[in-house]
């Protein structure tokens, strides 16, 4: 686990690897350091690695994003066509 703390947003990031993830005991102990943390005037944002491929994922995201794009310029395009 990596806690860094950014004093100037008042958070603090909470890195947890897969097997941080598994560690019981560590996962126990999070929500006390959280209350900590809070009273201490931190918000604590938590990150945990995956266990999928971020490449792919990604890909299919941007894919995604495409469509969508295309599906709303093609919207806006018959809406100009139709003089609306």
């Amino acid at each position: 686990m990596i806690a860094r703390f950014n004093e100037k947003l008042h958070i603090v990031e909470v890195w947890l690897t897969q097997s941080d993830q598994r560690d019981d005991a560590l996962m126990a102990s999070l929500p006390e350091r959280y209350r900590d943390w809070n009273t201490h005037g931190y918000q604590p944002v938590l990150f945990r690695s995956g266990g999928r491929d971020l490449f792919e994922d990604t890909l299919a995201l941007l894919k995604d994003w495409r469509m969508a794009e295309a599906a709303r310029q093609m919207q806006e395009e018959k809406a100009a066509a139709q003089g609306g």
